[in-house]
């Protein structure tokens, strides 16, 4: 530690603010580790369009609680499918066992969790095998018990706002006027990019970052010195070599966070607040699908990647806020079949979250049919080694999505596109058709329809931008599963409907979602998962 003496005489040992790692003991001593650089490798990171992360806290997605026993469950990811991790805050807490949230160092690692080298390792090991590694970074405030406290003596605010600014609803706020509390912030972060290798940044609550009064961020007033920061946060980081790119957790539907701030994408708290909304209302009458339409084909600038999506997330599956989707749709069940409602809706929530314009996340346990709310401050749970055959089968279907979504078998490259068209919806029987494409043609052209309603629909007639022979690639089902037999395609005929010109006719189950492209007559299409827009 630092020994600090004081103008009075008083003698103070203080921690490194940018000390690396600390011990476990009572006294928080610092430990001296070497200071290295994460090695150059030949990773070729995913762009956002091409992404589906993981939302993920090292202290359950693995037995050990470590990032070395994360190593060992990277092949479950693989199998999943995902190409991208948002590692929740792996910084020193002040709790020992959390999901990471209370920062007392924006430099040290949490002791708990491993060594730096462990870190380089996890994140090394996750290139080696094509998944990108984003970190939640949280600079918006300290944990109360923070190492920056009293400083230079006690009392003192050397690090912190000197007045009401410094009071935020999670802990103390960084005073970013002064440049060296601005510089340590974005030599954090910098740190993180550099030393550990991490390929993108997910800043936490830049609505209390930069927002006046962080307790009311939909006020308005703003802190110049926060935008500030922010422009050269990304400025820095999209400087890199390689460049990265960074997320805003600003939940505000800002678009100045894009286009002004500089930030690559942001969460999109709207689109989860309508999906669940829509799925856990307990009457169909309610499902309003003219809503769903207006969340599905948003943006905040008019480019795709400009959000990130999802139907959960750390924030929405406390125990304190909407619970998990299943639990949230049935609370209480005893038990869950393959036809609980639970279940369907889950299964068609992901199909629209999977299909819609914006970079898809998914948080631990989601594709395992999780229904346990996280309690503060311990992270989600997730029982990954269950034995039952209904989560693994809800996982197939999550399986099935993603490597749709990434067009893994060149067959639906226009979910990596951006173009949508909102080419049927029907408020009266709780359907929604909409057509994604990039360049329009077989093995690109994607037409996702869902069916909000607890009642068959049979030979149901919808419009198309497109005719010809259409194949269903994913059915929600979960005792259906689409092949390459002819069964499962259906042709689209010169029938006007919904002012389209051409039309085909599905039977969709009660709480259905089918996914369908495109393709050439008479021989499976040849697009290459690399032929990207």
């Amino acid at each position: 530690k630092y020994l600090i003496r004081t103008k009075d005489g008083q003698m103070l040992w203080r921690n490194d603010p940018c000390g690396r790692m600390m011990d476990l003991g009572p006294a928080r001593n610092d430990v001296i580790c070497k200071r290295v650089l994460f090695p150059s490798s030949a990773f070729d990171c995913p762009t956002l369009r091409h992404m589906v992360i993981y939302e993920m806290s090292i202290l359950t997605f693995s037995s050990e609680k470590t990032f070395q026993g994360a190593i060992k469950r990277l092949p479950y990811l693989v199998s999943l499918g995902v190409n991208a991790i948002c590692m929740m805050p792996p910084t020193q807490d002040t709790h020992a066992e959390c999901w990471g949230y209370d920062p007392i160092s924006l430099f040290a690692l949490h002791r708990q969790f491993g060594t730096p080298d462990d870190l380089r390792e996890l994140v090394l090991s996750c290139h080696k095998i094509g998944i990108a590694c984003i970190m939640d970074w949280v600079p918006n405030h300290m944990a109360a018990d923070s190492i920056l406290n009293d400083f230079d003596m006690p009392g003192s605010h050397l690090y912190f706002y000197p007045d009401a600014r410094r009071d935020t609803p999670f802990g103390t706020r960084l005073d970013c006027r002064k440049p060296q509390v601005s510089d340590y912030i974005l030599r954090s972060a910098r740190m993180w990019l550099e030393e550990y290798g991490f390929d993108g940044l997910r800043v936490d609550s830049t609505g209390t970052l930069r927002s006046v009064n962080a307790h009311e961020p939909w006020s308005g007033k703003d802190l110049i010195e926060a935008w500030e920061l922010m422009q050269a946060l990304n400025d820095m980081a999209h400087s890199l070599s390689p460049p990265r790119f960074t997320i805003a957790e600003d939940l505000m539907h800002n678009s100045r966070i894009n286009d002004t701030a500089g930030f690559d994408s942001q969460w999109d708290a709207n689109f989860f607040t309508q999906i669940f909304r829509i799925c856990v209302t307990l009457e169909d009458c309610n499902r309003d699908m003219d809503l769903l339409a207006s969340v599905v084909s948003s943006t905040f600038t008019g480019i795709c990647t400009d959000r990130v999506i999802y139907t959960e997330s750390h924030d929405t599956v406390a125990s304190t806020c909407s619970h998990r989707f299943p639990e949230a749709i049935e609370e209480g069940a005893e038990y869950f079949t393959a036809g609980s409602p639970a279940v369907k809706r889950s299964i068609v929530a992901a199909t629209i979250l999977m299909t819609s314009p914006g970079t898809p996340m998914i948080l631990m346990g989601q594709e395992n049919l999780e229904r346990r709310s996280a309690v503060w401050p311990y992270p989600p749970e997730v029982d990954y080694l269950v034995d039952d055959p209904l989560r693994q089968a809800v996982y197939a279907k999550y399986a099935a999505l993603i490597r749709l979504r990434r067009n893994l078998d060149g067959a639906a490259s226009g979910l990596c596109g951006t173009g949508i068209c909102l080419s049927h919806i029907n408020n009266g029987d709780k359907v929604i058709g909409y057509h994604r494409y990039s360049h329009y043609g077989p093995g690109d052209d994607v037409l996702v329809i869902a069916n909000f309603a607890n009642r068959d629909l049979i030979d149901y007639r919808l419009g198309l931008t497109r005719d010809g022979r259409w194949r269903i690639r994913f059915h929600s089902d979960l005792d259906k599963t689409p092949d390459d037999s002819l069964q499962w395609i259906i042709m689209a005929t010169r029938i006007q409907r919904d002012g389209l010109p051409f039309s085909l006719v599905i039977s969709l189950p009660p709480y259905s979602a089918i996914v369908l492209s495109r393709e050439l007559p008479g021989r499976v299409n040849s697009l290459s998962i690399d032929d990207r827009p």
